[in-house]
């Protein structure tokens, strides 16, 4: 572990970035019945093979972090230093609510409890039922994603009422951040955020701060009944309708075949409109790299080419472009801090060390590059 500062708290003028967060890094219940016994996101990991020539794997943390549990207070301690000196505000720690059913939240309950210093989050709701092709085992349904009307939004808010509250999480106006990720799945959305939001302002707060993840935020359209008060919108561009499919040209007799490749320079380049619009503030959703064969295998995709280089690059161009914003709609979302069987991670490799938290940082905090290297 280098030597780091205790805080760093991010150039106010320059603009807030979060980081999503997976929790899935200790063994739970749910997984040793779905998968296998023991089975966290390092199982896939540690499985990994090369798939083609020039393949960056195996690959695996750096050993100043090791295969961590995440229920380990130091670990999320260290997590929560290196991404503030990365110049990260803090984390979107993802968030399974299944119509009453908690799932993965053992890691936010210890986070809230113990109050972890250097920590700062807010949660990402993944509003969709868990099926095993996350994990490379088909389609099937583990846990149904419902929606269970007012009675199940008013248990919800009060599960989160609590996370809400604390001074470690992120809050825009005073206004606690909820980012939904398929706001498409829920059948009345308008109903969904006007109940949530009344729950949460008799709670005493000033509302919340409305996120929803969408491919195509210049064709969003925000409903004209006013129901819908979304905030912002995460825009996600990398997406292979950019990107044309190498994989063939990777499929050599001697290797095992993959399904999707894709140029990762060429992706984006092709993803440089950043667009506010007038009616909605639009958040980059930039992506440093992704590989999600150690989880699918052969079904997996690639971006090929990704580096510290090539994402410190893409980083700065969206920077440069989110400073001409005014200060208060300077936000952007880093998918991922550590989607290690995604391959989509900031967090420091055995291959790379931490040139991915420098690359951020030299984005991030441009007039703040000082750190020591241990």
């Amino acid at each position: 572990m280098r030597n780091l500062p205790n805080t760093l708290i991010p150039d106010s003028g320059q603009c807030r970035a979060w980081a999503y967060y997976l929790p899935q890094f200790h063994p739970t219940a749910e997984n040793d019945a779905f998968w296998s016994p023991g089975y966290t996101e390092w199982t896939a990991v540690r499985q990994a093979k090369q798939l083609f020539s020039g393949h960056c794997l195996p690959n695996g943390p750096h050993p100043s972090l090791g295969f961590y549990d995440l229920r380990d207070a130091e670990v999320r301690n260290k997590q929560g230093i290196l991404a503030r000196d990365a110049g990260l505000e803090g984390f979107l720690i993802w968030h399974y609510w299944f119509e009453g059913r908690t799932v993965l939240d053992e890691v936010p309950q210890l986070i809230l409890r113990e109050e972890d210093p250097e920590f700062s989050f807010a949660f990402a709701w993944a509003n969709e039922s868990w099926t095993g092709r996350w994990h490379g085992f088909g389609g099937n349904i583990n846990i149904y994603q419902n929606y269970g009307g007012a009675h199940d939004i008013d248990r919800h808010v009060d599960y989160l009422l609590p996370y809400f509250a604390s001074v470690q999480y992120l809050k825009v106006d005073g206004k606690p951040v909820f980012v939904i990720y398929k706001p498409e799945l829920i059948t009345d959305l308008g109903f969904f955020i006007e109940r949530f939001t009344e729950r949460v302002v008799e709670a005493g707060f000033d509302g919340v701060f409305w996120v929803v993840q969408t491919d195509s935020a210049d064709s969003w359209a925000v409903p004209s009944n006013g129901r819908v008060q979304i905030d912002a919108l995460a825009s996600l561009r990398l997406t292979p309708s950019c990107a044309v499919n190498l994989a063939d040209d990777l499929n050599q007799p001697c290797y095992k075949p993959i399904s999707e490749a894709y140029s990762y320079p060429a992706t984006i380049s092709a993803t440089t409109d950043w667009t506010d619009r007038e009616d909605i503030l639009v958040i980059p959703t930039l992506v440093p790299n992704w590989d999600s064969t150690p989880r699918l295998g052969m079904n997996g995709r690639v971006y090929i080419g990704a580096s510290p280089s090539t994402w410190s690059s893409h980083l700065n161009m969206v920077i440069t472009t989110l400073l001409e914003r005014p200060k208060n709609r300077r936000i952007a979302i880093i998918k991922s801090w550590n989607e290690w069987a995604e391959g989509n991670y900031l967090e420091p490799d055995e291959l790379h060390g931490y040139s991915w938290l420098d690359a951020t940082r030299s984005g991030l905090c441009r007039d703040k590059q000082e750190h020591v290297h241990g």
